[in-house]
């Protein structure tokens, strides 16, 4: 990008040589950072498997030479596409069944309010609810510290899953799966982690994510 403006060689003196320079390079430095940003959001919309601009292409209706009029249904949705819902279709459905009811219910008994002297019991009726809870653990792992005859120490060994990490697989692997496949940001995902209890610093939950450039 030039100057954006001249100034005769007559009237220029050695500073303002050097703040023309100068601001020349800066401005060339500021193009090259630009271009170097440009390509590393690129690759890093790559790795996380996101889509790049969308290519949205005009809404403009098909000229259609069938004989149907302008108020039929089927005429209703031109230049239209029907929106994806996300349901389950018929192949998903075949694929996949339904996972049975867990095995082991928490039983919670129910009496009614109020019980009529003289009432007779006639047993329980079943109602069941599914739910799933978010609960939060530390493990303190215990490692055994030994001092051989030889002088050497040895300790016990962590489990391979959660070797190098502070944080166990499950969790590791929910964090993945809500930032990668459902697209929850950063700060939301770190904001619904502290919210159930876990105590992870933005840093950490940036490293679990692999986004450390």
């Amino acid at each position: 990008m030039p100057f954006p403006f001249d100034i005769p060689d007559n009237e220029k003196s050695e500073l303002i040589s050097k703040i023309l320079k100068y601001t020349t390079r800066t401005q060339e430095e500021n193009a090259q950072l630009k271009e170097r940003v440009n390509i590393l959001e690129q690759e890093i919309h790559r790795l996380k498997g996101l889509n790049g601009k969308p290519d949205i292409k005009p809404n403009t209706p098909k000229n259609d030479d069938s004989s149907s009029k302008p108020g039929d249904d089927n005429d209703a949705g031109a230049g239209h596409q029907k929106r994806d819902t996300g349901k389950p279709d018929e192949r998903t459905k075949k694929k996949r069944k339904k996972p049975p009811k867990p095995s082991n219910p928490i039983r919670k008994r129910v009496a009614p309010v109020n019980i009529p002297e003289g009432s007779e019991y006639k047993g329980l009726n079943l109602y069941g609810v599914q739910e799933i809870t978010f609960t939060v653990s530390l493990i303190q792992y215990e490692l055994e510290h030994w001092v051989t005859p030889d002088g050497d120490s040895i300790y016990g060994r962590l489990p391979e899953s959660v070797q190098g990490y502070h944080f166990g697989p499950e969790l590791r692997s929910y964090v993945l799966h809500q930032h990668h496949a459902c697209g929850v940001t950063e700060q939301q995902l770190l904001e619904s982690l502290w919210d159930r209890g876990v105590s992870i610093s933005a840093g950490e939950l940036s490293n679990l994510l692999g986004n450390v450039i």
